[in-house]
């Protein structure tokens, strides 16, 4: 069964909802409500634009909060910072807010994100010295494909 399309009195609600089931950049959940509006109502993507205003202004929905938020998670587990940076800019993310989460989460480490990603995602999928069975043309290869650089993977598979 077919939901009914959001009409503009319908807004305020399923933006609330969204955001209270999870973040998202201004963009992505623009362009979700986008989808779902009734295609009649000629006051339904003004009305959708004044409550992400609305949002915005309260702190309810931002992209420099979202965009730091997912950095942080996305490196912490073994994601790579080209692979995070790709995601976001996907969710809408502009890259001067991307850059400067990714220089945050550089911060907060205190060392280099792409390496810490690596070493999580090292320990993530029991690599390189954590193996029971070491190969390292492996797992450099699987690296790699997960966009790490050589030099990077290198490190994190000996464990340095």
């Amino acid at each position: 069964m077919a939901r009914r399309p959001l009409r503009a009195s319908d807004i305020p609600g399923a933006v609330a909802r969204y955001l209270t089931l999870r973040s998202s950049a201004r963009a992505h959940l623009r362009g979700l409500m986008l989808r779902k509006l009734d295609p009649d109502d000629a006051d339904a993507q003004p009305a959708l634009d004044a409550e992400l205003d609305r949002m915005e202004a309260r702190g309810l929905l931002g992209d420099a909060a979202y965009a730091a938020s997912r950095a942080r998670s996305m490196v912490g587990s073994g994601r790579s910072p080209i692979q995070t940076r790709a995601w976001l800019r996907q969710k809408g993310v502009a890259e001067a807010e991307v850059g400067v989460a990714l220089r945050e989460v550089a911060e907060d480490l205190q060392e280099d994100p792409t390496l810490a990603a690596a070493r999580a995602w090292v320990r993530k999928k029991r690599a390189g010295h954590l193996s029971v069975k070491p190969d390292d043309s492996r797992d450099l290869a699987r690296m790699g494909r997960a966009g790490f650089p050589y030099d990077v993977a290198r490190r994190a598979l000996r464990g340095d």
